[in-house]
């Protein structure tokens, strides 16, 4: 005990780092939302119905390079976004994907929580991942 009262600070921040960092893979394993690679998500890009590809970055990031077709739509506008993201998607799956995960994670939540119809993915390792993986990015 004698511990915890001593290093109690360093303790809360680290809980406090490691919620932040867990929070979008968190919240989506708990809303049932699934997780995709980079690989999927190229697969799909390529195939007959391709998913509606949404960056949650800011526009900085976005305009720094994102995968090919992404519409942009930065976190904090995507529940006021839900009508124009249904439109744009129609029938077909929504991809979501930021920097790393995190935020296309939670932006998948609110989707999620929106009930729409379309399946809804997030892309694990987000635009990092894809670019590590040799995909080609526009800017």
């Amino acid at each position: 005990m004698t511990f915890v009262k001593e290093n109690w600070p360093w303790i809360a921040a680290f809980a406090l780092i490691a919620f932040i960092l867990l929070k979008g893979p968190i919240s989506t394993a708990m809303a049932g939302i699934k997780t995709i690679s980079v690989n999927d998500l190229n697969a799909m890009m390529s195939s007959d119905q391709p998913p509606l590809l949404i960056d949650v970055r800011t526009p900085a990031e976005y305009n720094a390079g994102h995968a090919p077709k992404a519409v942009l739509i930065p976190l904090s506008e995507v529940e006021r976004a839900i009508p124009r993201i249904q439109k744009l998607a129609g029938e077909r799956p929504i991809a979501l994907i930021c920097r790393s995960g995190n935020r296309s994670g939670q932006a998948a939540v609110i989707l999620s929580g929106a009930k729409l119809t379309n399946e809804i993915v997030n892309v694990g390792g987000g635009t990092m991942a894809w670019q590590s993986a040799g995909y080609a990015v526009e800017r």
